[in-house]
């Protein structure tokens, strides 16, 4: 297995922290402590908070959404029961250990200007989603 490379473990440290305490009541330093990373790495990988910030909720995009379809899309599965694995998935990630909610809409709390990057990339992220579980609907032909 190919070692992490710096950029990475800075995104998964701070979506777990991000994640769990927030975005703004985490502070740069506390994400190079725990990603044991100086803060010179992390500012040739990120050049503020803020790239820090679309990076992971890009992680988290990709992770939450690949996550999903394998889930939902059992190649044996029928349309319908495509459909009705979505609310199987919903059930077994509200009851996971660290389930802090979702990270799109905390964010967007967090940053309630339409205009903010961050905003805009959490309303592009429930955009794909409504639109998966919409393609779902149709392909099992529900009312």
């Amino acid at each position: 297995m190919p070692a992490i490379s710096k950029k990475d473990q800075i995104i998964t440290q701070a979506l777990e922290l991000f994640y769990q305490h927030g975005f703004n009541a985490t502070g740069i330093d506390l994400i190079i402590s725990e990603a044991g990373v100086s803060k010179k790495t992390l500012y040739n990988h990120f050049k503020s908070k803020d790239a820090l910030i679309l990076a992971v909720l890009k992680k988290r995009d990709e992770i939450f959404r690949k996550k999903l379809v394998t889930f939902v899309e059992k190649p044996e599965a029928s349309a319908q029961n495509q459909l009705l694995a979505l609310f199987d998935f919903m059930h077994n990630w509200f009851h996971e250990k660290n389930f802090f909610g979702c990270m799109f809409i905390n964010a967007s709390a967090e940053f309630s200007d339409a205009v903010h990057p961050s905003h805009v990339l959490c309303s592009e992220h429930k955009h794909l989603i409504r639109e998966y579980i919409k393609s779902l609907a149709v392909d099992a032909k529900a009312k």
